[in-house]
């Protein structure tokens, strides 16, 4: 088992990564009633197996919507029902995803009461699955089976070991097909002598009918075989047809339309099912009843946040990388200036999940003009450091928690509005805090609202909103939703001076799973040119690779135009992700060195560097001055011509 710790690594989870051979497991299986996920052993970790628990239960229901799920604990040692780390690993979180508690019993005479008492510690009134040691045949395995429905345990099962009545089952499946629960009508058996035998009244659907299973066995599981008499609640069934399910025999009955209905029937060959008709009254006999609805059971967000990671796994097992045009605004307004300057920068952008992003800028605009210069502005973009941990995506440390925040509307879809809030453990870091909007008709992620909390340094505040819309599915089927449109603001406070940032990121023309992708990633064009940063830590602290490309035959691709260049001078650098998946903005740096040190590295020789960028191409790069703007960095290059592009190391991504 592969247990991811942070988001990247996280987004990047399969069936068959997380468990080997799940995923053609999975497809073997498809349309399966039950999926049964086996925890023998709690020994280890507890996080990393509710994880496991949490994910392949929604790998399992993206495959199979309708099919039900259930964890299954196996009984200690030591003695208890339920071993002790059960409880921490099935927290509120963890039980949305299954819809079955399930126990493997070392005893069969358990009884089921003190099985329901045990599980209702762990998870008050879910369903039960219950597994038994081995039982002498199907009789005994029925009878165990009617015995645990009156404490909800609509499934059990058990080896046999006389398996030559497995047909007596085989008939009682198809009695009790479709939509089948326990009916609280009364019934009763009892033998000439007055002795009661276990049964079980179901209903199945809408039909006022239903089924009437005799095991053939008393309260206490021992077998009774004779003559019985079977009596029922009321005169408002036509007909009764019995079924021998050992012999497969059938028999229909006429049933007075007054009085209590008794039948007289035999045990002789082991258990009966009953399979009722109900009378169709007349109009002028039919009971007239008004209801009420005085209360709507509505989810809880426990269960909204397990169908949305349904959705979300349903998703990502349709495509795994994607290009687009990247096309990145900023607007900075200076506090005490009365205009705004605004470079926006269009380019192709490149994402595989689980590995990161790739863009190159190719063309830039000031104040809506296209740039012609030979070089683009200097901006000083700082940035506060980078958020690792990011809401909905089910990872191994769990750093967020949620609450139901009420309803509201992201593009016109109606969705539940969940607020986030850092766990324990996370509020001293850089993280998040705000809301995500999941659509209520699929439970799809709509929009993310976020702010950043603990800044330091010079950014005073970093808010974001993104946005999500459709591209078209590489199967063919219904199109898959990604993030493609993020609006955010930072206040910055530099120079004395407060300076608003707002920041528009536009995904277009997105292609998932495009048969070029490696060609065109490996092929930028001749005029595109590189530039990689590596940061380590926060803005103010963190340090990035000294890199840039120039223009030289000698460069290991075709002819580059030349790019920014760099000093030799330490720089300190944030990273943050140009894409709209991404909470974190574009990457800058800033440069803080002496001028002494300036004056040093602007009369020393030029020297070739030769740098990797991070996709594993090296590029030759050659010092320049350092006239080189300090606390500034340059996105781009002359419009046409020129481009910059720029590499990161695999960072986070929200919403994908």
């Amino acid at each position: 088992m592969i247990v991811p710790e942070n988001a990247r690594e996280a987004e990047a989870v399969t069936a068959d990564s997380l468990v080997p051979g799940l995923g053609a497991l999975l497809g073997a299986a498809q349309g399966a009633d039950l999926f049964v996920l086996s925890l023998p052993d709690l020994s280890g970790e507890i996080r990393s197996r509710r994880y496991l628990l949490m994910k392949a239960a929604a790998i399992v229901r993206s495959r199979s919507p309708s099919s039900r799920i259930a964890v299954l604990f196996h009984q200690p040692a030591g003695g208890g029902l339920f071993p002790p780390g059960a409880k921490e690993l099935l927290s509120e979180e963890a039980a949305a995803f299954v819809d079955l508690l399930g126990l493997d019993l070392d005893d069969v005479t358990t009884t089921p009461e003190t099985v329901r008492e045990a599980a209702d510690g762990l998870s008050f009134a879910r369903p039960l699955l219950v597994t038994a040691p081995e039982v002498p045949g199907a009789v005994a395995l029925l009878d165990l089976a009617a015995r645990f429905s009156g404490v909800d345990a609509p499934v059990v099962a058990a080896p046999l070991t006389d398996p030559a009545g497995v047909p007596l089952l085989d008939r009682l499946g198809p009695l009790l097909s479709g939509d089948v629960n326990r009916d609280g009508r009364s019934a009763s058996a009892r033998t000439p002598e007055g002795k009661t035998l276990s049964v079980v009244r179901l209903a199945k659907g809408t039909d006022l009918g239903g089924v009437v299973l005799v095991t053939g066995a008393d309260a206490s599981g021992l077998e009774a075989r004779g003559p019985i008499v079977l009596e029922l609640d009321s005169p408002s069934y036509a007909t009764a047809e019995v079924f021998e399910l050992a012999t497969g025999r059938s028999r229909s009955f006429d049933l007075p339309k007054s009085g209590t209905p008794r039948l007289s029937l035999t045990t002789a060959n082991g258990p009966l099912a009953v399979v009722l008709t109900a009378r169709e009254k007349a109009p002028a006999e039919a009971t007239r009843a008004a209801t009420d609805v005085s209360a709507v059971r509505g989810l809880t967000v426990e269960e909204i946040l397990a169908k949305h990671q349904v959705w979300r796994a349903g998703r990502d097992a349709r495509w795994t990388r994607f290009t687009a045009t990247n096309r990145t605004s900023y607007r900075f307004r200076l506090e005490g200036f009365p205009t705004s300057f605004e470079l926006t920068f269009e380019g192709p952008f490149f994402y595989e999940r689980g590995k990161g992003f790739d863009w190159a800028w190719q063309t830039s605009y000031v104040n809506g003009v296209r740039w012609k210069g030979k070089k683009a502005p200097e901006l000083p973009l700082l940035q506060p450091e980078k958020v690792s941990e990011l809401p909905l995506n089910l990872t191994f440390n769990e750093a967020y928690r949620y609450e139901l925040d009420g309803d509201g509307e992201a593009g016109g879809i109606p969705c539940w509005v969940v607020r986030f809030e850092p766990s324990e453990g996370f509020k001293a870091k850089a993280i998040n805090a705000g809301k995500v909007y999941i659509a209520k008709s699929d439970f799809s992620l709509r929009r993310v609202v976020a702010r950043q909390l603990n800044l330091t340094g010079e950014v005073q505040s970093v808010d974001e909103t993104t946005d999500f819309a459709e591209a078209a599915a590489p199967d063919g089927g219904p199109p898959l939703l990604l993030p493609t449109t993020t609006r955010g603001q930072s206040i910055l406070r530099t120079f004395s001076r407060t300076t608003t940032l707002e920041r528009t990121t536009e995904l277009l023309e997105v292609r998932l799973d495009p048969a070029d992708y490696d060609s065109r990633r490996a092929a930028p064009s001749r005029a595109t040119r590189s530039w990689s940063a590596t940061p380590t830590r926060a803005c103010g602290t963190s340090r990035s690779r000294r890199t840039a490309s120039a223009s030289s035959s000698r460069t290991t691709r075709p002819r580059a135009s030349s790019a920014s260049a760099a000093s030799s001078t330490r720089r300190r650098s944030t990273t943050r992700s140009p894409s709209s998946a991404s909470t974190t903005s574009t990457s800058t740096s800033r440069r803080r060195a002496s001028s002494s040190r300036a004056s040093s590295a602007g009369r020393s020789s030029p020297a070739r560097t030769a740098t990797r960028t991070s996709s594993g191409r090296t590029s030759t790069s050659a010092p320049t001055s350092s006239r080189t703007s300090s606390a500034a960095t340059t996105p781009s290059g002359p419009t046409g011509k020129r481009s910059t592009r720029r590499r990161l190391r695999p960072g986070p991504s929200r919403g994908t």
